[in-house]
Formats: structure tokens, C-alpha cells, sequence
């Protein structure tokens, strides 16, 4: 075995480090041994083999179905072979179990219709079935950069590129995305990620972490780039990323970041007024006992995320905008949600238990929509809007499961807002209302309101007023 001075196994190192970024593993792996250099993790890329979940004649018959919709896409009827793959998708969710293989060849024909919205829809479904392929991703890069959302866009062809390392030079497609693979840095150290923080130039920066631990007693901005990791190769569906003693993390200007799970020992994360960050996969803890552990007052989208065990709250917009999807929220010191001074909440498809308030509106939120979601067994209210009475206030529960909180399931004071079909579990896990001015509830066939004209005409009692619900 040869062994070199250290300057110069440095230099053989950085070059086995990078024939192992471009996949010549073997090659690197010869050179790491000379040089004594550390092992570098292989990249594995889970293979996308699309097959139908039925069994025998189903399966033949759903088999000649995804051949007749290929064909009729090689042929260039699109729309034909939207509809088909459509009728097998509906024959499939009749018999319980759905097979990505139709939505996923159905989201690309909807790209060719140039049906970005109905594409984008398509490429969520194929990646909440086939998370760790890229198909999804990449529909959904193409799908966002045709409704000219450049920054989803990037992050999601920075996720492809994860976990298809070719898929700029192999697929057509996205050879618009084909810069980014300029700009992107493999990290195995939480020194390598301050280091790319640090040190890559200004613009597009594409930061993919390696399984393990990072650490850092700094504060870390994360602006104007995308920190994607590579949760291929390790069990967990998350990198931990450790803020130690009381540093913070940033956004001021632009940030996507996706598998990754933050932990703050007293610290946050904080998305200035400026910022549009975009969160995918990504967890939340804080042991702060005064700050959540996330606060924006920016644009943010949040998808598939966690906001959990913080000794305050687990996520507060201020004056910015939210739209939050698919997320949860749990074990937090106090509400699991927050929106309050102007900020605005987009919420569908949550799930917030064991907080203190599941759902905290006001004072002066702007506007909160939260629908088909799940707010149960929180110490408190289950949601609790106050002081949200200003002429452009929007304050909207929809299509909700409120049950078991401690006190009442949606409580309301000084505020307009519209409730309409959500399901209670009992009288006590109900409505209250104190000084309400307009309250509009469209009910479900199980329950029944007493009390209606007292409660929305806004003249209640001093000591409040309760709307029960009694079941049919």
C-alpha cells in the first residue's frame, strides 16, 4: 500500500471524493485505500419499478389498460390517454388500493395538455405512494416550472437530481434544470455545510447532506439556497440537523429545504419579513420555553412536516402569508398552528393533538382557512379564535374533526368567522361564543343548534354564551 505525504493524500482524497459525487465508486474506493482516506458512503438510487398491487385477472386487466393509455400517449393523444388512465385510477380507488403507475403516467400526459395544476396534483399523489423515486419529483419540477414557480420548480428538480443522478444529461426534459448540477455540493460534516454556506458564491447553491448528525453553536442563514437530504441510504426519512446552546436559524431572502429534522436546544427558526421558504419533509423541536420552534413573517409553504415535543409553540405566522399541507402538530408547550397580527393561514389536511390549543387565530389575524383536518385530545380548546373582528379579517373552519380537547372544540371571542360541517364529539367539545358578531354554521345531519337567533345576532350575555349541539 502506498502512503503519501499529507498534502498530497489531500489532494488524492478531494479527487476520490469526486469521482465518488459522479458514481465511479469503484475508482474512489481504489484511491481511498492508497491514500487512507475515510470511506465515502456509495450512492444508491432506489430503482422506480412500476407494477399494478392486484392479483390475477385484475392484474391483467389493469396491465392492458396501462398499455392502451401508453399507446395512445406515444401517439400523442393526450387527452385520450388522460381519460383512460383516469378510468383505471377510479376502478382502482373503488377496489381500496391505488397504483401509482396510472397517476404517474397520468401526471405527463397532463404536462403535455399542459395541465399544470392537475399535473402538480398527480405528482403529489405518485410521491406520497414512491417517496424516495424520482418520477414524482420530477413531475412536479416540470409541473411547477410550467406555472412559473421557480423556486418549487428548483427544489424539486434539486430532489430528482438526489436520487437520479443523471436525470439532466438522460432526460430531455429537464435539461432546463441542467444548471443546477453546476451548482451543487455534497456535504458529509457539519463543517462541510458551514463551509457551502459560507464559502459558494451567491445565486443558485444546491446543498445535498449525507446521513449523519450536524452540529453547529452558530447562527446559520439559509439564504439563496436549496438543502435537500439524501435520505436514501439511511433508515430514518430525515437528517438531523442540531442547533446547540442558543443560535438560530435564518431565512432573509429565498430557501427550500426538504428531509430535514431541526432540533434547537434554545434557539428557533425565523423566516424574515423578505423571505420565501419553502419546507418539504423537514421536523421542528424547540426547547425554548418562549419562542416557537418555527416563526415566519414571510411567504412559506410547508408540506409533509412536523412541528412536535417544543416546549412553546410549534409554528407562528406574523404578518406573512403560510400555506401549510399535510402537516402535524403535537406535544407542543402551547398552540400547535399560530397566526396572529396580520398574518394570513392556509391550513388543509392537518393533524394537531396534544398541544395546548390545536389552533390559536388572533389577535388581529388577516385570514386563517383550515379544512379537512383533525384537531383532537389538546388541553385546551380545540380552536381558539380572539380579537380577529377587523372589517377584513377571513376566519374559515371548514370540513373539520374536533374531538376530545379538554375544553370546547372551537371556542370564539370578539371575532367574525365562518364554521360550516364540522363534526364534534360530544356537547362540551361544541362551539362557544363570546361577543361574536357573526357566526354561520351549516351543520351536518347528526347534529342540531338550540339557541341559533341568540347566538348570531352578537347579543350574548357578559358572562358568554354556549351554542349546544345535540345529536339526532
Amino acid at each position: 500500500m502506498t502512503v503519501f505525504l499529507p498534502e498530497t493524500a489531500k489532494v488524492v482524497y478531494q479527487h476520490a471524493l469526486y469521482l465518488s459525487v459522479f458514481c465511479r465508486h469503484e475508482e474512489a474506493m481504489n484511491i481511498q485505500y492508497c491514500s487512507k482516506a475515510p470511506t465515502l458512503p456509495a450512492h444508491k438510487v432506489e430503482i422506480c419499478v412500476d407494477s399494478t398491487d392486484s392479483r390475477g385477472v385484475e392484474a391483467a386487466e389493469f396491465e392492458k389498460l396501462r398499455e392502451e393509455g401508453n399507446k395512445l400517449f406515444g401517439e400523442g393523444r393526450f387527452q385520450d390517454a388522460v381519460e383512460l388512465y383516469s378510468s383505471a385510477i377510479d376502478r382502482k380507488e373503488r377496489l381500496e388500493f391505488l397504483d401509482p403507475t396510472f397517476v404517474s403516467n397520468r401526471a405527463l400526459a397532463y404536462l403535455m395538455l399542459q395541465l399544470f395544476e392537475e399535473a402538480l396534483e398527480d405528482a403529489k399523489v405518485y410521491i406520497s405512494k414512491r417517496p424516495k423515486c424520482w418520477k414524482g419529483y420530477a413531475r412536479k419540477a416540470l409541473a411547477l416550472h410550467g406555472l412559473n414557480d421557480m423556486t418549487g420548480a428548483e427544489f424539486a428538480a434539486a430532489q430528482t437530481y438526489n436520487l437520479a443522478r443523471e436525470i439532466f444529461s438522460k432526460y430531455d426534459p429537464f435539461k432546463k434544470f441542467s444548471y443546477l448540477e453546476k451548482c451543487t455540493r455534497f456535504c458529509y460534516s457539519d463543517s462541510d455545510l458551514l463551509q457551502a454556506l459560507n464559502t459558494m458564491p451567491p445565486g443558485k447553491r444546491v446543498i445535498l447532506l449525507y446521513p449523519g448528525i450536524y452540529e453547529t453553536m452558530r447562527e446559520v442563514d439559509f439564504d439563496n439556497c436549496i438543502v435537500v437530504g439524501c435520505v436514501e441510504q439511511s433508515l430514518d426519512s430525515r437528517i438531523q440537523v442540531h442547533f446547540k446552546g442558543s443560535s438560530d436559524a435564518f431565512v432573509h431572502t429565498k430557501c427550500a429545504l426538504g428531509n430535514l429534522n431541526f432540533l434547537f436546544d434554545q434557539g428557533h427558526f425565523q423566516c424574515l419579513p423578505t423571505s420565501v421558504t419553502i419546507l418539504y419533509n423537514c421536523s421542528f423541536t424547540s426547547r425554548n420555553s418562549l419562542m416557537p420552534s418555527f416563526k415566519t413573517l414571510g411567504v412559506t409553504k410547508v408540506e409533509n412536516c412536523d412541528f412536535r415535543n417544543s416546549s412553546a409553540g410549534g409554528f407562528l405566522c406574523i404578518a406573512g402569508a403560510s400555506d401549510v399541507e399535510n402537516c402535524t402538530f403535537s406535544n407542543n408547550g402551547k398552540a400547535g398552528p399560530e397566526v396572529r397580527q396580520g398574518g394570513t393561514l392556509l391550513a388543509k389536511n392537518v393533524y394537531s393533538y396534544n398541544n395546548r390549543q390545536g389552533l390559536l387565530v388572533g389577535p388581529k389575524a388577516k385570514k386563517c382557512v383550515l379544512a379537512n383536518s383533525q384537531i383532537n385530545c389538546n388541553a385546551s380548546e380545540g380552536i381558539f379564535v380572539c380579537d380577529c373582528e377587523h372589517d377584513n379579517a377571513d376566519i374559515q373552519l371548514c370540513n373539520n374533526s374536533i374531538f376530545h380537547n379538554d375544553n370546547f372544540g372551537i371556542s370564539v371571542r370578539d371575532s367574525s368567522i365562518l364554521v360550516a360541517e364540522n363534526a364534534f364529539s360530544r356537547i362540551v367539545g361544541g362551539v362557544y361564543g363570546f361577543r361574536v358578531t357573526l357566526v354561520v354554521i351549516f351543520l351536518e345531519m347528526r347534529f342540531r343548534v338550540t339557541d341559533w337567533e341568540e347566538f348570531v345576532s352578537g347579543n350574548a350575555p357578559m358572562d358568554g354564551h354556549r351554542l349546544a349541539l345535540k345529536t339526532i
